[in-house]
């Protein structure tokens, strides 16, 4: 955080209840509060992404059960709305996001949990270049013809 820079803007733009000749730089117990104060009233949509990506690594664990394409699809809604923005698609290709949604176009035995990872694929993949160069490392037209053949059949 730019505490100088926050100091110069709070003193030049102050409510006049004070001289701003008077102001002092802030202690570190009151920029530990004010930090922690702008955290909890501040929504971190990319800390929110990593943990629902988390959680969809963590459900492969039962993917066997009644429940994992239900659950599965909710979570992958959830990313998809994360990666609406174009800086959180490439936050997705940080944590291993990319190669995650490949494996599960290619391995998972849910249909429309395949389609939903093609479409936040696909989606999260447009007009990016930082993030089609990430896809071309997995060498995707390698594996098209085997998703397209097994969604066939």
């Amino acid at each position: 955080m730019d505490w100088p820079g926050l100091l110069k803007w709070s003193t030049t733009y102050h409510d006049g209840t004070t001289e701003p000749k008077n102001v002092k730089m802030m202690t570190k117990e009151e920029k530990e509060w004010l930090q922690k104060a702008m955290e909890e009233y501040t929504y971190d949509e990319v800390k929110a992404m990593e943990v629902c990506f988390k959680r969809l690594v963590a459900l492969e664990t039962s993917i066997n059960s009644s429940d994992y394409e239900n659950t599965a699809l909710e979570l992958l809604n959830q990313l998809h709305d994360y990666t609406f923005s174009l800086d959180n698609a490439k936050n997705l290709c940080v944590f291993g996001g990319i190669g995650w949604l490949i494996d599960q176009i290619l391995n998972n035995p849910y249909s429309k949990v395949r389609q939903k990872c093609a479409l936040i694929l696909a989606e999260c993949s447009q007009n990016q270049i930082y993030i089609q160069r990430e896809i071309l490392r997995y060498h995707p037209l390698r594996m098209m013809n085997t998703v397209v053949n097994e969604e066939l059949d």
